[in-house]
């Protein structure tokens, strides 16, 4: 019997699937009206709840059939604003939040071996949830794949070291918010092919913070062999690169991470981890985070400066890609130039006796050449030069994979009397620069690449999507599940080089997609001659 129930894309009826099998138990799905099978809110771990917050995830089985028919319950914490963009209604929240969602082709089987693309959603670690509408993976599998979101723990519940904790488990403590993400890649290559996807084609994407992670899950032996590619979206925190997004990361030593949590047992005012576990969550996120990654010397067994110089990081393919207006336009020297004298008084500002190299590089004629060319120095000289970083560090330590660079340039099609506010994003606040209408900012480019931008016209109309844009979208996710496919993006109408020194390029995504060559002299000009406060790295050196 076919039920109505709420969808991010329209109100939809969806008839029931039959059962799979997994290695947790039997699944039962649902087919779209599109075709396309979902099923949601699946357990990929036993709930960490009472003796199992601040442990390790556990493999869950279950008798009878999980009807994987809904999402579940994001990973606790602090509810969103309704008024921010991003609020697409209340999803409840729990401890009980270790659930993934899959979707797969309209006529994917057992057989089908489809490219499978697994994201990781960002949120510094705070917020989110794969069950967040603009991760929906409907469209996206519809092209011809299998997609899956995750929820993992967010906050102290995911960080959280304690010299009990590392008594308990042999050793180490803290690091389980990336320990949930390979308990799901683990989930996923033990299971997807009963969804129609290929073990063996596994794609890990994250964004923002999620990209960290990805980037983290590289340097892990516990996650090798979980993903043949990955995707790196808006931050890539390699040593000597500016590291514009999340400039303070620090990997703890374990004995200051177990400090962090019994300085934290004590702002609870707790007797020990016993007191600590039969707490309310909600009581424990109401402190200030505390908490990071750890050198735990099992899941993080060396800072991963040290993981890259002994060459004992996962090599597999990867695909950078950032937004035109992201994370570090507020920074940036040359964020609000207007007119051509604001352009030189930066120029001189930034680089004194250098200024005529910069200008030579950077040439401004006119006031109506100044913001155009200002913006291009701005997305040179910040995460798409980190991308560059970040691939030379790999090669010189090794790594025999290929690399690939994109940049998301679309602007997003407001609504009129739409705007971003500071609840949005606290960096989109440059003075005269309206970054929503200007271009891309952090995280715009997420709902495009799933083609799960529909979401947004969820609480009313926010969005004027037209079919250029859905255009674009499918060419993005396509660019994706080739990844996913063959390490290699490309497509039947993107054909993107690999990256190699003195040969780089980037796909630039717009209406009209186009792959163009990078300016590599005067992105090395950059890099070495750094405006003041816009690098060099500021990451902890362990």
């Amino acid at each position: 019997m076919a039920v109505a129930v709420f969808s991010p894309l329209s109100a939809q009826i969806q008839t029931p699937l039959a059962p799979v099998s997994t290695n947790s138990g039997r699944v039962a799905g649902q087919v779209l009206p599109s075709g396309v099978k979902s099923w949601l809110g699946i357990r990929y771990a036993k709930p960490p709840t009472g003796d199992l917050r601040w442990a390790p995830p556990q493999p869950i089985r279950w008798n009878g059939i999980w009807n994987a028919d809904r999402y579940g319950a994001e990973c606790i914490q602090p509810l969103r604003a309704h008024t921010i963009n991003q609020y697409f209604g209340e999803i409840a929240t729990s401890e009980d939040c270790l659930y993934l969602n899959v979707w797969a082709a309209p006529k994917s089987t057992t057989a089908s071996k489809l490219p499978v693309l697994v994201f990781l959603h960002g949120g510094g670690t705070t917020v989110g949830a794969g069950s967040m509408l603009h991760y929906n993976g409907e469209n996206f599998a519809k092209r011809g794949a299998v997609m899956v979101t995750i929820n993992y723990r967010l906050r102290q519940l995911g960080w959280m070291a304690h010299p009990e904790l590392t008594k308990e488990q042999g050793g180490h403590s803290g690091n389980y918010t990336l320990q949930d993400m390979a308990a799901a890649l683990q989930w996923v290559k033990d299971n997807i092919a009963v969804f129609g996807g290929d073990p063996a084609k596994v794609a890990v994407m994250g964004e923002s913070w999620g990209s960290t992670a990805v980037f983290e899950l590289l340097m892990s032996p516990r996650a090798k062999g979980l993903f043949s590619a990955a995707v790196l979206d808006s931050t890539c925190p390699a040593p000597a690169a500016p590291v514009h997004l999340f400039c303070g990361m620090r990997q703890a030593q374990l004995a200051d991470a177990e400090n962090t949590g019994q300085a934290l047992q004590a702002a609870l005012g707790a007797a020990d981890l016993s007191a600590m576990r039969a707490m309310p969550a909600d009581q424990i996120l109401a402190q200030p985070p505390r908490g990071t990654q750890t050198i735990d010397g099992w899941f993080i067994p060396r800072s991963f400066q040290e993981t890259l110089r002994t060459g004992q990081f996962n090599d597999v393919p990867i695909l950078w890609t950032s937004n035109s207006e992201d994370v570090d336009w507020n920074r940036n020297p040359f964020a609000n130039i207007r007119t051509m004298a604001e352009y030189n008084a930066a120029a001189e500002k930034s680089y004194g006796g250098k200024a005529t190299n910069f200008l030579a590089l950077y040439p401004v004629k006119s006031d109506a050449e100044a913001f155009p060319v200002a913006r291009r120095v701005v997305i040179d000289m910040a995460l798409q030069q980190d991308h560059r970083t970040c691939a030379a560090v790999f090669r010189r330590v090794g790594s025999k994979s290929n690399y690939f660079f994109a940049l998301f340039e679309h602007r997003e099609p407001i609504s009129a009397g739409v705007t971003y506010g500071v609840d949005d994003y606290s960096g989109m606040t440059a003075a005269n620069v309206d970054l929503v209408r200007t271009g891309a900012a952090h995280n715009f480019d997420t709902s495009w690449w799933f083609g799960a931008y529909d979401a947004f016209n969820t609480l009313g109309r926010k969005r004027e999507i037209t079919a250029e844009d859905r255009a674009m979208s499918s060419a993005m996710s396509d660019i994706l599940i080739a990844f996913a496919r063959s390490g290699n993006p490309s497509t039947a109408t993107v054909k993107l080089p690999a990256w190699s020194p003195g040969n780089e390029h980037r796909v630039v995504i717009d209406h009209a997609i186009k792959v163009e060559k990078l300016p590599i002299v005067a992105m090395d000009w950059l890099a070495a001659n750094p405006a003041p406060g816009h690098g060099p790295s500021c990451v902890t050196q362990n």
